[in-house]
């Protein structure tokens, strides 16, 4: 994570107290965050991520892999300064159908 804030040891020993999930508040007690335990976040986000993807995707993405119909991220990038250029630096790619408007 980018994001990195050193908590005294007071806090921590708090943190560390509660033995899971907790609420970091200000002192008009406004949540200021949440905090998980990194093991019960990565079991949170595994099923979150689990939840985003069907059978049917994952098995098509394989297939996908093993017939050499994917593109790395540099292929992407490359395709996408081609386009750029073919439109005179104009092109812009907007909305999540992904099309390009030059």
């Amino acid at each position: 994570m980018d994001n990195k804030i050193v908590a005294d040891e007071s806090l921590i020993e708090k943190v560390r107290a509660t033995q899971g999930t907790a609420e970091l508040c200000d002192a008009t007690g406004a949540t200021v965050a949440l905090l998980v335990p990194p093991a019960f976040f990565k079991e949170l986000f595994l099923a979150w991520a689990d939840s985003q993807l069907t059978r049917e995707m994952l098995e098509e993405n394989r297939r996908a892999l093993a017939e050499g119909r994917v593109l790395t991220t540099t292929q992407v990038l490359d395709r996408l300064a081609e386009l750029d250029r073919a439109h005179g630096g104009r092109a812009r790619v907007t909305g999540s159908s992904g099309r390009c408007q030059c």
